[in-house]
């Protein structure tokens, strides 16, 4: 029986049906299975410097391989390396496929165990691998986003069930934020402190109305991502502070 899962994970990611390979994948019958990965905040810019992006996984059903790819826009990181965590690893799992894209910013990963081992259902989600960034020469603050992607021909956005049941695995839900990695800022921390405080309010409202300086970079004064600088990061940095409003970003 373990032979037979092993066989059918593989064909599942070396040969996939035609229409696997445009990108579909079964509805989870249970429920939803997340993928969602840790936001990163780095404060200081420095050409060179590695940033781990945590992979996580939730699912209601033991796991028998995974396969997941992600791509990002800025040109301020490069790809670096891959690695699972330490207990994946004393599940048994190996990475099955790796692949990058370094000119489309493109990264693919697929795990299984060959001796037909699972990952366990958890009602919590579990470290799969972390993905290892390296920031560029010239690098500049920014905040950088990753997404979900697929990565041809065994590179579907795809959760394979340990007991069969699906040709095409599972598709899971992407979770993350309006932004993943911040590299050289902190989301609201306009006086550059780095803190967020009633002090980032008073900054901002007087870079606002009084003629006061601008956040450095002007980019954390954006408390709520809309792209701009107005009295709405303000008021959305009053109801964080008091408690009664998300995390800057969020």
């Amino acid at each position: 029986m373990k032979s037979k899962l092993l066989l059918a994970l593989v064909a599942v990611f070396l040969s996939l049906p035609l229409i696997t390979a445009f990108g579909e994948c079964d509805v989870d019958p249970g429920v939803r299975d997340t993928v969602r990965i840790g936001k990163v905040v780095i404060h200081e810019v420095v050409p060179g410097q590695f940033i781990d992006m945590p992979v996580y996984v939730y699912a209601d059903e033991d796991l028998g391989a995974v396969s997941l790819g992600f791509k990002w826009s800025s040109p301020n990181i490069r790809y670096a390396s891959v690695s699972l965590s330490q207990e994946v690893i004393d599940m048994g799992f190996t990475i099955l496929w790796h692949r990058k894209d370094t000119l489309k910013n493109i990264i693919g990963v697929g795990t299984i165990n060959f001796s037909g081992g699972a990952i366990p259902a958890s009602s919590t989600a579990r470290l799969i691998f972390t993905i290892r960034f390296m920031t560029k020469t010239g690098a500049v603050p920014s905040l950088i986003t990753i997404d979900s992607t697929f990565f041809g021909v065994a590179g579907l956005f795809t959760l394979i069930p340990a007991g069969g049941g699906t040709a095409d695995g599972i598709c899971p839900e992407y979770v993350h934020s309006a932004f993943d990695i911040s590299l050289g800022l902190v989301p609201g921390d306009a006086d550059g402190s780095g803190t967020v405080s009633i002090t980032d309010v008073v900054f901002l409202v007087n870079y606002i109305f009084s003629d006061g300086p601008s956040p450095t970079p002007l980019l954390s004064g954006d408390a709520d991502c809309g792209g701009t600088i107005n009295i709405s990061d303000a008021v959305y940095l009053v109801r964080y502070i008091f408690g009664e409003g998300a995390a800057p970003c969020e």
